[in-house]
Formats: C-alpha cells, sequence, structure tokens
C-alpha cells in the first residue's frame, strides 16, 4: 500500500473493517486487491516491453528505498543464500542424479541428462563471481523477488500491473533486474544492455546482476532435476529454457560482461 500511494500499477489491497489488510481464516491469509489491466506476456518480452518493465521496477523500487530496514546499507543477503547453496550443490554428483531423473522421466532424458552434465561446470564458474561481490555494501529495501515476466501486466507496450507479491523480501534490486532480465533477455546482450539501461541500478548494483543470474540459472535446474527424480512432473519448455541458459553462461559467460 505504501509504494501504491505513488505508483498507478500496483494492485493496493483494500483494508478490512480492522483496517488490516490480510485476514487470516481457514487457514490461511486472505486480501482483497483490484483487478489489474493488460494481460501476461508468457512470450518472449519485445524489446520495447522489456524496457517498459524494467522501468515499472524502478518505479516500485523508488517508491519502496524510504520503507524504514534495520539494516539499509550492507551486502545483499541473497548473494550470501546464493553462496551457501551453489557450495552445497558443487558437492553433489549431477550426472548420477540426472541419469535418476531421467529414469523417472524417460521422453526427457536427452535435455535431463545434458542439464547433468552442464550444472557442475556453471557452479564451478559462478563460485567465484559470487566470491567477488559477496562483501559489497549495497542499498537494501523491499524488492518484489518474484519478478518473473507473467507477474508484468501490459497493455501495448505499458505495464499496466505488477502482481504476486507473496515473495516480497528485504534485499537490493538488482535481485528483481537479475530475475526478469535472466527470463526475459536470456543470452541476448543488446537486451541486457536495455533492460539494465532502465533499470535505475547504480555501479554497485549492477555488478550483482550477472553472478545472481548465472546461479540462479544453475541452481534452478538443480532443483528441476530433484523434482524430476523425486517424481514431480517437469516443466518441458521450463527445462529445455534453463538448458539452453546453462549452454550459454559456459559459452559466453555472463551478457553483461560481453
Amino acid at each position: 500500500r505504501h509504494a501504491a500511494q505513488s505508483v498507478s500499477f500496483l494492485p493496493a489491497p483494500h483494508p478490512a473493517e480492522t483496517s488490516q489488510t490480510a485476514v487470516a481464516a481457514h487457514g490461511a491469509l486472505w486480501e482483497v486487491a483490484p483487478w489489474m489491466p493488460g494481460e501476461a506476456d508468457a512470450a518472449a518480452l519485445a524489446p520495447a516491453r522489456l524496457i517498459a518493465a524494467c522501468e515499472a521496477l524502478a518505479e516500485f523500487h523508488n517508491a519502496t528505498r524510504d520503507v524504514a530496514v534495520a539494516n539499509p546499507h550492507a551486502a545483499s543477503p541473497a548473494i550470501a543464500e546464493r553462496q551457501s547453496l551453489v557450495g552445497d550443490a558443487l558437492g553433489a554428483d549431477w550426472p548420477a542424479l540426472a541419469e535418476r531423473a531421467a529414469l523417472a522421466c524417460e521422453p526427457l532424458r536427452a535435455p535431463l541428462v545434458t542439464a547433468g552434465t552442464l550444472i557442475g561446470p556453471v557452479l564451478k564458474a559462478v563460485r567465484p563471481k559470487l566470491a567477488v561481490v559477496a562483501g559489497l555494501a549495497t542499498r537494501l529495501q523491499p524488492i518484489v523477488r518474484d519478478s518473473r515476466r507473467e507477474h508484468f501486466l501490459v497493455t501495448g507496450d505499458r505495464v499496466t500491473g505488477l502482481v504476486d507479491f507473496g515473495a516480497m523480501t528485504i534485499d537490493t534490486p538488482a535481485v528483481d533486474h537479475a530475475r526478469l532480465l535472466g527470463e526475459a533477455a536470456g543470452d541476448d546482450p543488446a537486451l541486457w544492455r536495455l533492460g539494465i539501461g532502465a533499470s535505475g541500478l547504480d555501479a554497485t548494483q549492477r555488478r550483482l546482476v550477472g553472478p545472481l543470474d548465472a546461479s540462479g540459472a544453475a541452481l534452478a535446474a538443480c532443483n528441476w532435476l530433484r523434482w524430476t527424480r523425486d517424481g514431480r512432473p517437469p516443466d518441458t519448455p521450463r527445462l529445455a529454457w534453463l538448458v539452453g541458459r546453462l549452454r550459454g553462461i559456459l559459452r559466453g559467460g555472463f551478457p553483461l560482461d560481453r
């Protein structure tokens, strides 16, 4: 609600009679929010829409940067978390795990096994990149965190809605832009440059984006192998996309470095 006072595309929840915006009932928390106009763009974002989405995130971040937080200038918690997760993942035998996942889902054997061969090298490549930026102090504030492209509602080339704030946390705005650009720009350096140019990120925040993006792609692939091994039906397009991202990172490094 704080950000919605100045940002028109946010669905500010309506307060209940108690003035609360969330009500506990039947074992869940409930809220009522306006239905925002526009449609989610599940396909690759056109350059104009990519710029609009990055500008929308920047507008959201500008509206939340004055929210009081316990430690407003510190190292990114997401970077520290990724370091821990990457370190743990490096101890696993991903080719062997991929074979077990393939036994659970034979039709997707090829991409699963390929992912298993790529995960380890990408983890090894991204680990020192995370270490380099781990100590960088940056502004911490409320962020969306789950800023995937389908959460941006667009009308024409304008963002008219930004939805799904269930994963919100306190961290650097670089986390949001890494998530959005990793999905929307993929391995296209030109699209990355367009997005970063519209992001409003400062020089320190921009240094965090590449390691956050690459570690996120590798850890997402780790999760999909585990889930498939355990019997969860895989998301075929998502798995194929992740394999492509891992190949791109190994082939050319971080898009922003090219």
